[in-house]
């Protein structure tokens, strides 16, 4: 969407009059409660390219007009619900598709049987920012399902094609509080965010490497100076103690520019929600039993519509999402990272 049919959209909303006038003019009339707050007329002219510099009313990222419009929708678009009740979810032999995709370590599992069902996902949008001796921020959406807590990764893309057909006429479906899948996401994102900044770790861990070595070859080399002087013979009582001194004043001071090293380049990750968005829509969902010796319990994987493939589940422990996994003897989902010691079944 360009500035202009933003503008336009923002306008409209807020119950003002717009006609374009050609490609880069609108003609507004603003409704009086709008006039002080903007510092408009009732009408106006509002332009979008700047052909010969002079215009009036010049409408640009950053331009005054834009930032008046801040608290007009500042509180607008943090939460919205729609539906894609329309979706025709499509799915052949279902066998197959758990065979190629699920994986169960240590554990069996039996396909039992399908059905459509509408599931809610709420679309959270996280502003993650990795935070040491520089920072870097980066948006991180996470889908949930609401009703299976699966996982869909990587539908984003395809999902805000799907939204232009978006519905408000919403199905009658028993959710969650949004607190409560705002809490999920969060956890996931967290996990999630570490793998976004693999790079960002990386260089972090060579500058730190690279600072301590630089810190050991200097002290090393006074300490070997230090040393060498003591083993001269003509050095009196007194000067043996001044070095000794020195010499352990040394180790004190490198191991305080260790521990300094290592908290200037400490990784601090912050995850703010920015806004979200619950997305009805109908999934085709397996059902299937699992089993671990003589403990079995029954289990719902979405096969997701945008995508077309499993959901992915979450590990009991530490919430990565997961279709490769162990069961503990509880039958809790494990990440292998989490087995084979079930840290679950040690809190209880």
């Amino acid at each position: 969407m360009d500035l202009q049919s933003l503008i336009t959209k923002i306008l409209e909303k807020q119950g003002c009059l717009v006609e374009e006038k050609n490609d880069s003019n609108i003609e507004v009339i603003f409704p009086e409660n709008l006039q002080k707050t903007l510092s408009v007329d009732e009408i106006e002219t509002l332009t979008f390219q700047d052909g010969n510099g002079n215009q009036q009313n010049l409408i640009y990222y950053g331009s005054d007009f834009i930032d008046s419009l801040e608290p007009l929708v500042s509180s607008k678009g943090l939460f919205a619900a729609v539906s894609l009740s329309h979706l025709k979810p499509t799915f052949k032999n279902p066998e197959k598709i758990l065979k190629n995709h699920l994986i169960v370590q240590n554990g069996v599992f039996r396909f039992v049987d399908h059905e459509i069902k509408q599931f809610s996902y709420m679309l959270i949008n996280f502003r993650v920012s990795a935070i040491a001796d520089t920072k870097a921020e980066r948006i991180l959406p996470i889908i949930i399902n609401e009703q299976t807590d699966t996982i869909p990764l990587g539908i984003e893309e395809r999902l805000r094609d799907k939204l232009e057909d978006a519905s408000d006429d919403l199905p009658d479906l028993k959710v969650p509080d949004i607190l409560e899948s705002l809490k999920k996401g969060k956890v996931i994102a967290g996990k999630l965010a570490l793998v976004e900044y693999q790079d960002f770790l990386k260089s972090l861990n060579r500058r730190l490497n690279r600072d301590l070595k630089r810190l050991q070859e200097y002290y090393s080399t006074i300490a070997r100076e230090i040393e060498k002087a003591l083993k001269k013979k003509s050095y009196r009582e007194e000067d043996v103690k001044r070095e000794l001194s020195r010499l352990e004043a040394t180790k004190i001071e490198y191991y305080k520019k260790i521990t300094d090293a290592r908290g200037k380049y400490t990784l601090e990750i912050l995850i703010e929600p920015i806004n979200a968005l619950r997305i009805f829509m109908p999934a085709v969902v397996f059902r299937l039993n699992l089993q671990r010796r003589k403990k079995k319990m029954t289990l719902e994987i979405p096969l997701n519509p945008i995508s077309n493939r499993l959901e992915h589940l979450v590990c009991s422990n530490c919430h990565q999402p997961i279709l490769n996994f162990y069961l503990c003897d509880e039958l809790h989902l494990l990440c292998p990272s989490c087995h084979p010691d079930c840290p679950v079944c040690k809190k209880k």
